[in-house]
């Protein structure tokens, strides 16, 4: 029912806990045993919002790892001892400026989501568009003249090459596990390549800065290289490399684009890469191969368009732009996230009183 609670009862430890907030009315959805529905009795007492964020934030604080009941693979917490855990009560009306200060950050949040999937909805559409008619308006694509070529329609006067003419693909270096150390240079491996990010966690890898010699000098990466995933599940993912990653290592198992040819131009190659189109071509070669993974040379003989020079420039230009608007936006829900953390944090605690605007001492 619209304002009910769902505490998520039994799952792995780190996820024992996890509670949301239920808006919806007039649906009709249901709940396994591993959730639990908790429903205000008297909302002269409670508000449903206040209750749901607190619970939500003792999992973020870890509480329910120190009273949760653990099994094979799988931890939970009784209803019995639900019922157990104790919470701060302040006055209704104050429950009620909480929980609108908190709803309002979360809806702003959600809205930022909704401009974030659509940006990249139309980014998708238009990769589609100006990979097949070039950088024209709906209304001029309906004057392209077309030709069929092993990429589908592109206009007649594009060119479509094999990748391998312009541009070479290279795997990284071959570490091997003894190379590592705690300080040094960073390295990038197949694992830090996630959602067309470079991402590192607590295990990051580095090597020795005095070991680099001119052999592996040439796996040092720069802002803006192209990489690829060349193994596993991820096979055929692009990333882009950030400025915070500027002179790390590749590692292998990672290939990376580099461009020869001053016809091709890397924004361009960046974003046919991350096509449909070019990715189908890396799923037919990684089912026929036994290993499930692929090539450098594979790579290579890929066909890509090859418009004229300023036609690249142009195409890329207006998908660095919506890719612009998706980072803006990306950063904005980090920020409402991290806001938002803050406040519940607060408020739960009283250290900002939503009544009187005190911050106690």
């Amino acid at each position: 029912q619209k304002e009910d609670i769902i505490f998520n009862n039994t799952n792995s430890e780190e996820l024992v806990g996890k509670t949301t907030y239920w808006k919806y009315e007039n649906c009709k959805y249901v709940l396994s045993n591993h959730m639990t529905i908790v429903r205000i009795v008297d909302k002269n007492k409670i508000n449903a919002y206040f209750l749901a964020k607190y619970l939500h934030k003792r999992w973020a604080d870890g509480f329910y790892r120190t009273v949760c009941r653990r099994h094979v693979n799988q931890s939970s917490i009784s209803l019995a001892r639900l019922n157990q855990i104790q919470i701060p009560l302040p006055p209704l009306p104050e429950q009620q400026k909480i929980a609108s200060v908190l709803s309002a950050v979360q809806e702003a949040k959600e809205k930022t989501e909704a401009v974030i999937t659509a940006a990249k909805a139309l980014k998708k559409s238009m990769m589609k568009h100006l990979f097949t008619y070039g950088p024209v308006s709906p209304e001029e694509a309906e004057n392209v003249q077309l030709k069929e070529t092993e990429i589908g329609p592109v206009p007649e006067d594009w060119e479509v090459v094999r990748l391998g003419e312009y541009c070479k693909v290279f795997s990284g270096y071959a570490f091997k596990s003894d190379d590592f150390c705690n300080n040094g240079v960073l390295v990038v491996k197949i694992g830090n390549l996630q959602n067309g990010s470079i991402v590192f966690n607590t295990k990051e890898s580095f090597f020795p800065r005095e070991k680099i010699n001119d052999d592996i000098s040439k796996y040092i990466l720069n802002e803006g290289d192209i990489l690829i995933a060349l193994t596993g599940a991820t096979t055929g993912k692009i990333s882009l490399v950030p400025k915070s990653v500027n002179g790390a290592l590749l590692n292998q198992r990672v290939g990376k684009f580099s461009i020869y040819n001053d016809s091709l131009y890397k924004s361009f190659v960046m974003y046919y890469v991350m096509t449909d189109e070019f990715q189908n071509h890396i799923k037919k070669n990684i089912l026929q191969s036994a290993q499930g993974n692929i090539s450098p040379k594979q790579i290579e003989t890929f066909p890509i368009p090859l418009p004229p020079l300023p036609i690249q420039q142009k195409i890329a230009s207006i998908l660095s732009a919506i890719d612009a608007k998706i980072e803006a936006e990306e950063n904005k829900k980090k920020a409402l996230e991290e806001l938002f953390k803050t406040l519940l944090d607060y408020l739960m605690s009283a250290k900002i009183r939503v009544n009187h605007l005190e911050v106690p001492s």
